[in-house]
Parts: structure tokens; sequence; C-alpha cells
């Protein structure tokens, strides 16, 4: 109870300390580049803008796809398409998921799989702030090079069977940890590859993985884990192993690129994501949003739609 309300205060003490954001230049969806996508929920669009704008703004380049989580109301909506002109809505509700179960966050991945068909995807979670170059990110869309964010645990790809044996070393009964213990009995399991990245992040270019990869992936893990596979968290799992076996995938350089959590150096880094055990401590995600906003070109006029 008292974790919630300091939460809760924390973010909206964050959304004021950002709220310049509302008066930054809108940015244009395009056609040309990838496609950017986000599930966004009504309690989190200021992080979004500050997440899109500031990743956009460095990227130069790409289209941008919303999806609602189903709590964006019709005034949230109005305002992200005030300040990202050719916007694109999804529902998540509408996203075809192939059996696999609908409330464990499987929504976002199975879209970008269908979407990467036909253009280069990136994943962008709204916790995340982007205060430097990305040219790592745009040399790999370049190339059509599938790409992943790091984490302290992770920073190359490695065999599915070593995954595993490594995994077997803790006896975490996290979904992830479960999953990875398990990798070590699918088939040829030394031939497939694996990373322990980070879903804040990630890049498929063009054609290179199949929604049926993932269903296919959702089904054999579900038979080695059970029902722990139908836990929140499992999407984490999939992308890492989706993205790994992509050919020529990279993991982005840790720690420029990384996930904000104790002992990690980010006093060089150009991308962090504020996961949300860490999110608000410390008001480091204030100092960078804050940072990161000076380089996204101010407004000539407020937005109409200021909540």
């Amino acid at each position: 109870m008292l974790y919630r309300l300091r939460t809760r205060l924390a973010k909206r003490l964050f959304d004021l300390r950002i709220e310049k954001i509302l008066r930054t230049a809108p940015i244009v969806s395009s056609a040309d580049g990838p496609v950017i996508m986000s599930m966004v929920s009504s309690q989190d669009v200021r992080m979004y803008l500050l997440a899109i704008k500031s990743f956009r703004t460095r990227l130069g380049t790409g289209g941008v796809v919303v999806i609602d989580d189903g709590s964006l109301t019709m005034t949230d909506r109005r305002l992200l398409r005030d300040h990202i002109e050719g916007l694109e809505f999804r529902d998540h509700q509408d996203i075809d998921l192939g059996g696999i179960r609908r409330d464990i966050m499987w929504e976002r991945l199975c879209f970008n799989l269908a979407y990467c068909q036909s253009r280069p995807v990136i994943q962008l979670d709204s916790d995340t702030v982007t205060t430097g170059p990305v040219a790592e990110v745009a040399t790999a869309v370049a190339s059509g090079t599938a790409f992943i964010l790091g984490t302290s645990e992770g920073q190359r790809i490695t065999s599915a069977g070593d995954a595993s044996r490594h995994a077997r070393t803790t006896d975490s009964q996290h979904v992830q940890s479960v999953a990875e213990r398990a990798l070590g009995s699918m088939p040829n399991a030394d031939r497939l590859r694996y990373v322990r990245g980070s879903a804040g992040l990630f890049g498929l270019p063009r054609a290179s993985v199949h929604r049926d990869e993932a269903v296919a992936l959702f089904e054999k893990m579900a038979k080695l884990c059970g029902p722990k596979f139908r836990e929140w968290g499992s999407e984490q799992f999939a992308a890492n192993y989706l993205v790994a076996n992509c050919p020529d995938a990279v993991v982005l350089p840790w720690p420029a690129y990384t996930s904000v959590e104790p002992g990690v150096d980010i006093g060089r880094s150009v991308f962090l994501h504020f996961i949300g055990t860490y999110r608000f401590r410390g008001g480091e995600y204030v100092r960078q949003g804050q940072r990161a906003l000076s380089s996204i070109p101010a407004s000539w006029k407020p937005s109409q739609h200021i909540p």
C-alpha cells in the first residue's frame, strides 16, 4: 500500500518536471525508415512522449505506431496526435495472437512480427530516454540487422545450450529463468542462439521473423515449462530468443545502451531504460529526461491539449 502510494506520488512529480515535453515541436511519422512501435497506457502518455520524441529526434526517420493497451482516452489520443503527425493507432484486442494467451503482453511482439513482413520494426518502451546519438541503431536499420538492448547479465549472443547451462546455476523461479533452463531441452540447443537482453528496445529487419515462429515457440516452451510459461515475462524471453536467432543479430553496446539499475555506470550512456523496480529512485529518470528535453526542438506554440 505504502509502496504504491509512493510510486503514484513519484510518477506525478515526474510528469510535472518533464511538462516541457508538451511544449516541444511535433515529430512527423514518415513512410521511410523503420516503424517505431510502442504499447502505451493512459498513465504513461507524458513518459511515452519523452521516449518517442527523444529517440525519433536522434534517429531522424521512421513511422510511429502506438498500440493502445485499452486505457487511452480520447483526450490522450488527441494529445498524442498533436505531438506526432501521422501517428497510427492499433487496439491491443485487435492483434491476432494465433492462440497465444492475450493477457501476458504478447500483443506487441506479435504485432512487430506481423508488421516486419513489409517494413523494419523497432520496439521502444515508454520508460526510455535517449540522450545522445544512436548511430548503432541507425547502422543496424540501414544494414538490415536485428538488434536488441543488452543488460548487465546479457551483453553478447550465446548458444541456447550455454544459456541453459548458465540458468541452471541459479534457482530463480521467474518465468524467464525457468524458460532459459528449458532451452537445453530444445532440439539442436547448441546450434540455436539466445541473449538475456531487454525488450525495452529491439529491432527486426523486414521479413526477418514470422509470427508463426513466435506461436511455435510459445507452444514448445509451454510444454517444457508448463503453466509457468503463461505468466507475464514470457514475452521478454521470446523476444530475446527470436532476435538472437536472426542472421548476424547484434546486442547494442552496453552500457551506452542500458537499463538503469544499481552498479551500472550511465556516465556515457546514450539510451536509458528505466525499468519499474528502479524507475523513480534517486531522481535519475527526471535528470536524464530533462537532459533529453534540451535536445528536442521547442514548439512555436503550446500544445492545444495539455491535460
